[in-house]
């Protein structure tokens, strides 16, 4: 956000009626998250919400299994350190598929094309939600075009989302805030 999305974060968020701690560090995987979350992240503060959206660095080493169970793991230190906050959990996003484009080969490792990966973490992290205290936000359809693939007019690289992303992001992220988190 503070990247690409700065505009949007200024626009929506850093002005006005939300204050918006950004945590997300790039390159993060589901055991940075969890240690800084053991070393004290989120103590001090009483979130109304927190988004959680961690996972996608994972892809490259780790089967969705082992992932599904760190970002569970992520959720419930998010839980415990913040009971009163309703979670927001977003599934991962959308990934270039190599074989669909050309010139876009970094999503294949080992053979493996990534977006089948992150299809069955989805379906593995979904029922985590329960509609209450942890709630599903997913920006799939937004992100991805006709033929179910990444939309890179959104995703640029394939994978991070352009200054466009994140306003489509954002505009899909406020409802949210609203009807969850109060305001």
């Amino acid at each position: 956000w503070e990247g690409r999305g700065k505009e949007q974060l200024k626009k929506y968020f850093s002005e006005g009626d939300w204050k918006m701690l950004n945590l997300g560090t790039g390159g993060d995987r589901t055991e940075h998250v969890l240690w800084r979350l053991d070393h004290g992240e989120l103590d001090g503060y009483e979130a109304k919400c927190v988004l959680l959206m961690i996972g996608t660095n994972n892809t490259w080493s780790d089967s969705a299994e082992d992932i599904a169970a760190g970002i569970k793991a992520c959720v419930q230190a998010v839980r415990k350190k913040q009971p009163q906050a309703k979670l927001l959990l977003m599934p991962l996003l959308p990934r270039e598929v190599a074989h669909k484009r050309p010139n876009r080969d970094y999503t294949r490792k080992n053979g493996e094309i990534v977006m089948p990966k992150q299809t069955k973490v989805n379906e593995l992290i979904r029922p985590l939600a329960d509609g209450t205290d942890i709630i599903w936000f997913d920006l799939t359809k937004q992100f991805t075009d006709s033929e179910g693939l990444p939309d890179v007019t959104l995703l640029p690289d394939g994978t991070h989302p352009g200054p466009e992303g994140y306003k489509v992001w954002a505009d899909a992220f406020l409802p949210y805030l609203k009807k969850y988190c109060g305001k």
